[in-house]
C-alpha cells in the first residue's frame, strides 16, 4: 500500500483523505471536494454521528461527480487538540482503516488549521511520522501496549511486516475488539488480568520465551516496567505514548541487563 501526501489540485482518482475540525467543519480541501461532488460530504456528515472530533472517521464511498472510489473524512478535533501526538496518532488511524479496506493507494491532503499551534507543514510531519514503519522482522512475536490510533497502525504494520503473532494489551473493550479486527491474536484486558496472569498468558503464547518485540503507545507509565518484563532475552522495546514529563514509574532495571533488551523511545 502506498500512501502519499496531496499537492495542490488533489488526486482525480483513487482514495483522498480530507479532514474536518470540530462541528464537522471541512477543511479547504474538503470543501473543494464537497463542492465537486454536489455537496456528496455535507450530505454524509449530516446523515452521520460525525462532529469532527480527533479520532473520528467517516467514508464516503465513490462521491458522485468525481472518479474518486472514497473520500476518508478525518476529524481533527478544536485547533488545541491538534498536537503531535495526536496527529501521529491519526497517522495511525488513516494507515490502519486504508489497510483494513486494502486501498493500494491514499492521497493525504493536509490543510492549514486557524488558530491551530501547528502549521500545515508540521501536521504533515507528525502524520508523516506516524505512518513510519516499525522494525520488525518476519515470524517475530509483537506485543502492543494499547489499542488507539497509533495501536491499530501498529498491528497493521507487525502483520505487513511478517509478525507471526501479535498480542495486544488494553482496558477497553470496544478498543480490544477493533484490534482483534485489524489482526491481532490474542488480547489481554488489563481490567481482568493481572500482570502475573498476563505473564504466564504470554509465556504460554511464545514457549516460554516472551514477545520479541514490545511496543507502548498506551501513554501510561506503568505500561513501561510490565511491557519489559514481558519480553524475551534479547527483546526490543518501543516506548511511544509516555510524552508528558513528570509521570513517573518503577521497574527492575535488571530485566534491561540481565535480558540484553534493547530499549528505545520514538517522539
Amino acid at each position: 500500500m502506498k500512501i502519499t501526501f496531496a499537492k495542490p489540485g488533489l488526486p482525480a482518482t483513487g482514495v483522498v483523505v480530507v479532514s474536518a475540525g470540530a462541528g464537522g467543519k471541512l477543511s479547504a480541501s474538503a470543501v473543494k471536494l464537497d463542492k465537486k461532488s454536489g455537496g456528496a460530504l455535507s450530505r454524509a456528515i449530516r446523515a452521520s454521528n460525525f462532529e469532527g472530533n480527533r479520532a473520528q472517521s467517516l467514508s464516503v464511498m465513490a462521491p458522485a461527480g468525481s472518479k474518486l472510489d472514497e473520500v476518508m473524512i478525518v476529524g481533527l478535533g478544536k485547533p488545541d487538540d491538534i498536537t503531535e501526538l495526536e496527529m501521529q496518532r491519526l497517522g495511525g488511524l488513516i494507515y490502519a482503516g486504508a489497510k483494513q479496506a486494502k486501498k493500494g493507494s491514499v492521497a493525504v491532503a493536509v490543510d492549514a488549521v486557524t488558530d491551530a499551534k501547528m502549521t500545515a507543514a508540521d501536521i504533515a510531519a507528525e502524520i508523516a511520522f506516524g505512518l513510519r514503519n516499525i522494525e520488525i522482522r518476519g515470524g517475530e512475536t509483537v506485543l502492543i501496549q494499547g489499542a488507539g490510533g497509533l495501536g491499530l497502525y501498529a498491528i497493521a504494520m507487525a502483520r505487513e511486516m511478517g509478525a507471526a503473532q501479535i498480542i495486544v494489551v488494553d482496558a477497553l473493550p470496544p478498543r480490544l475488539e477493533l484490534a482483534k479486527q485489524f489482526g491481532a491474536d490474542h488480547l489481554l484486558d488489563v481490567r481482568k488480568t493481572s500482570p502475573g496472569e498476563r505473564l504466564e498468558q504470554v509465556l504460554g503464547w511464545t514457549n516460554s520465551l516472551g514477545a520479541d518485540v514490545a511496543i507502548e503507545v498506551a501513554g501510561v507509565p506503568a505500561a513501561v516496567a510490565e511491557g519489559v518484563s514481558l519480553l524475551r532475552n534479547g527483546g526490543r522495546y518501543l516506548c511511544v505514548g509516555n510524552i508528558n514529563k513528570g509521570q513517573e514509574t518503577s521497574f527492575d532495571p535488571s530485566h534491561v541487563v540481565r535480558g540484553q533488551l534493547t530499549v528505545k523511545g520514538i517522539h
